[in-house]
């Protein structure tokens, strides 16, 4: 918390007051004490005749929790090998997705990078999310994502819940159609006011504001129709979104990567994508991008097999343990390598 000068009259009565907690860092710091001895974050005081200086002191409780208030799939790319993206949220059913093309994707650690035209999709109608944000009405899409290039348009589909390229409720895009720039992201809704493609307007970052390294995207939209989006959590543009999201179409599949038609593929890397009922507001936006592309599954530990080496009594034992040395290679689940 920044600090902060206040002049005022001798003997006027004044309240100060500090937040309980504060994300700093991406960790979690809550309320202590002041430095005068009162333990609740607002006091009373009485102005001096000399200058005083009131502190507060936080404790460090680690690393901060994401926001999960109204989350309704969460997808954190951590898998590491296989044809499936686990929906992590915890809801049931769980919204998995599959990857029709393997070989067009690469696993690495805590990432899935896209590497050629595919589709990333769930099994069927993606139900409960379709009908969630049609009946909250308001809606936010959180991606950590990093662009393989600074051309691909069209929209690029980045993920989207929609039926084809002129069919959707969602859709958070890099680039735009026609001649919009492509380095930009580029997010299209569905309301009764913008129609079936969702774009009569959609709502643009602006050329220049997308790159190609890691980016916490968010698109949020409240039932007042204010839309909003953040890179690296800092609001880059706000628009107003008219009607309302009672015409979304429940059968619609979520897709990452492409439309379920083909035509719009985006390549790069996955970190995280995430779906909420509701509009995340600056601070809790703030707070995701502080915790970064991490959905607290832990660090898994390395596997150790069994090595023998056989030597007689005059000879010294030469091996690498790290290698496979009949019993299989040592491995790690988490794709890091050993040294």
């Amino acid at each position: 918390v920044e600090p902060f000068v206040s002049d005022t009259l001798i003997g006027f009565a004044h309240s100060i007051e500090m937040p309980q907690e504060v994300i700093k860092d991406g960790d979690r710091h809550v309320f202590d004490r002041w430095s005068n001895g009162p333990i609740t974050p607002l006091q009373q005081i009485v102005v001096p005749e000399v200058p005083v200086t009131y502190s507060a002191t936080y404790v460090n409780m680690g690393p901060a929790p994401r926001v999960s208030d109204g989350l309704l799939a969460l997808y954190s790319f951590e898998e590491g090998s296989g044809t499936t993206v686990a929906d992590v949220s915890g809801l049931v059913p769980a919204i998995d997705l599959t990857i029709l093309e393997p070989s067009k994707v690469v696993w690495g650690n805590g990432k899935l990078t896209v590497t050629d035209a595919t589709s990333i999709l769930s099994a069927g109608p993606a139900t409960r999310i379709n009908s969630a944000i049609a009946a909250s009405n308001e809606v936010s899409i959180e991606a950590w994502i990093t662009p393989a290039n600074s051309s691909q348009s069209g929209p690029a589909r980045v993920a989207s819940l929609s039926a084809d390229s002129l069919n959707r409720n969602l859709t958070l895009g890099q680039g735009g159609s026609g001649s919009a720039p492509a380095d930009q992201i580029d997010v299209r809704l569905r309301t009764t006011s913008t129609g079936n493609n969702g774009n009569a307007p959609s709502l643009s970052s602006g050329a220049a504001t997308l790159g190609t390294t890691l980016t916490h995207v968010v698109y949020t939209r409240n039932p007042g129709g204010i839309a909003k989006i953040y890179l690296d959590g800092v609001e880059v543009t706000s628009g107003t979104i008219g009607g309302n999201l009672s015409n979304w179409n429940q059968a619609y599949q979520l897709v990452l990567a492409n439309e379920l038609s083909g035509g719009r593929p985006w390549l790069g890397d996955y970190e995280l994508v995430a779906l909420f009922g509701r509009a995340l507001g600056n601070a809790e936006v703030q707070q995701n991008y502080l915790v970064g592309p991490v959905t607290g599954t832990a660090n898994q530990p390395p596997v150790a097999v069994d090595d023998s080496f056989s030597t007689d009594e005059r000879s010294s034992v030469a091996g690498n343990v790290l290698v496979d040395n009949g019993s299989g290679a040592d491995s790690d689940p988490d794709l890091e390598t050993f040294e």
